[in-house]
């Protein structure tokens, strides 16, 4: 196991393995079909997915048209919900991305 900082902090890495991932990957790229472009640099597997900073990224990714993404939720399920809600309320052009800036 490959371990960023001490021990038992509760953020340790495990070793990369793509293969358990694959099953997972087609799916995605069979939603995403540019994933199937995409070369991966580099595989994290780690008990944690959320942004440094705690704050979720929402929203439009300019770079693909009608691509939106919700990533990075510190609380997962705790956020789910709500993030879920905004972010159709956002597409369906009921609510300003404006609101929550």
């Amino acid at each position: 196991m490959l371990i960023v900082g001490e021990q038992g902090f509760g953020k340790e890495l495990f070793e990369s393995d793509v293969d358990r991932l694959q099953d997972h990957l087609e799916r995605v790229m069979d939603v995403v079909p540019v994933v199937r472009e995409a070369d991966i640099q580099r595989v994290v597997c780690g008990p944690m997915t959320y942004s440094p900073d705690l704050l979720p990224m929402v929203g439009p990714v300019r770079s693909l048209h009608n691509y939106w993404c919700a990533v990075g939720l510190s609380y997962g399920i705790v956020h789910a919900g709500g993030v879920g809600r905004y972010s159709i309320a956002t597409v369906t052009a009921e609510l300003s991305m404006g609101a929550c800036q």
